[in-house]
């Protein structure tokens, strides 16, 4: 709405319980590199590790992590973001330093 058009998003979440497969888990355990992005913040990098399930399993992934920022803002999403904008609000979502 137009309401919305220049707000800034503050959190992202689920509405329902979103219910991770055994596959992802073990994927994640067994990864020897984890890299996440590229792809828009708010639509596909922080819904893909908002559960507790996906937090728990990176954290005590002895996997490298590696996140690609895009390089480019998405107009009415991430207008005005740096790398590091980015990274504080990923890890304000997840509540976990990854």
């Amino acid at each position: 709405s137009a309401d919305l058009a220049h707000k800034k998003i503050d959190k992202i979440k689920y509405k329902n319980k979103i219910k991770v497969t055994d596959e992802v888990l073990n994927a994640i355990a067994e990864a020897d590199l984890i890299i996440i992005g590229i792809g828009s913040l708010y639509t596909s990098i922080i819904p893909n590790l908002l559960t507790k399930e996906v937090k728990k399993a990176l954290i005590n992934a002895k996997a490298k992590k590696m996140y690609i920022c895009n390089i480019m803002s998405q107009h009415g999403e991430t207008d005005g973001f740096k790398a590091s904008d980015c990274i504080n609000f990923r890890q304000k979502n997840l509540r976990q330093n990854l």
